[in-house]
């Protein structure tokens, strides 16, 4: 999903984003060093927030690790947390490094906190540290003449961004982008973004509005707008795969589970007590010590 909750319409652009364009994601975030795209990950790791934005597996001087973004549009008290949750899991499941970064697409954003920190009773720190990249400190007319094409569509954002910001961005797009159909669901990716500075008329009276209707991104965009109506009902859904992944993590660390222990994590319910069961789950040393917090817990 493209940024937070609440902005369920740009789901379809990250996905298309991730799936043409991985290695121009790379150029964005710009690790020092050499770097090699290996693949994208599902994006199969849910939270009550949602899955993540885009994970890829890369080759980093030398190195396998896994490139994690989130893409923000105001600072969220809660990001640093979900973000330890993100690594906590992805590094379970995969067995690799977890480098994470949040792009900040708005100067709302200014002010996201750049790691997640818990201090124990003993003085102990637990932190995690990750990158914050904010777009307007970037300038529009260098990305504009020296971007490749998956970096366009964030131009708009970038420091300096004007109309004519827009207006170049659409030309060279439709320059460097041979395939018509992959042209028009970039130009579509485009429109999204320009919305989050532009008035919607303006964008769309620069971009050809039939071609956008055309493309497959924006038929994603509206069913995601259908069903952020039946979002309720899959609240349940995602407190389930909460629960699985407390498990997973557990079984990862400290072998197998029996049957009544992996039903004793499955009745955990609410988002707050899933989170705190993952942490749990990190941190704890052996199995008896989460199982002991478990029944501390339920009493």
């Amino acid at each position: 999903m493209l940024c937070c909750p609440g902005m369920k319409r740009y789901d379809a652009s990250c996905k298309f984003l991730v799936e043409h364009y991985p290695l121009d994601l790379i150029q964005l975030v710009g690790l020092p060093g050499s770097v090699k795209w290996l693949e994208s990950m599902p994006l199969e790791v849910t939270a009550p927030s949602g899955a993540t934005d885009a994970v890829l597996h890369v080759d980093w001087q030398g190195a396998d690790v896994l490139l994690h973004l989130e893409f923000e549009t105001a600072a969220k008290v809660d990001l640093p947390q979900r973000i330890f949750w993100y690594n906590a899991t992805l590094g379970a499941k995969h067995r690799l490094p977890v480098y994470s970064v949040a792009i900040c697409l708005l100067p709302r954003a200014a002010a996201q906190a750049d790691a997640y920190e818990h201090v124990f009773p003993d003085g102990r720190r637990q932190r995690l540290e990750y990158r914050v990249l904010r777009l307007w400190e970037l300038e529009a007319s260098q990305a504009l003449e020296h971007a490749p094409p998956g970096v366009l569509p964030f131009a708009v954002l970038m420091g300096g961004a004007d109309e004519r910001t827009l207006e170049e961005s659409v030309r060279r797009i439709e320059e460097s982008e041979p395939d018509p159909p992959t042209r028009d669901e970039l130009l579509t990716v485009l429109c999204v973004l320009a919305g989050l500075r532009f008035k919607s008329e303006l964008t769309w009276s620069i971009v050809r509005r039939k071609k956008m209707r055309d493309s497959t991104t924006y038929q994603d965009i509206l069913e995601e707008g259908r069903q952020e109506g039946r979002q309720e009902g899959r609240q349940e859904g995602q407190q389930a795969a909460m629960a699985e992944s407390v498990s997973k993590v557990l079984e990862t660390r400290f072998g197998p589970l029996d049957p009544g222990q992996i039903e004793r994590v499955s009745r955990l319910a609410g988002p707050e007590v899933l989170r705190a069961a993952l942490e749990q789950a990190v941190r704890s040393p052996d199995l008896a010590a989460f199982l002991r917090w478990l029944e501390a817990w339920r009493a």
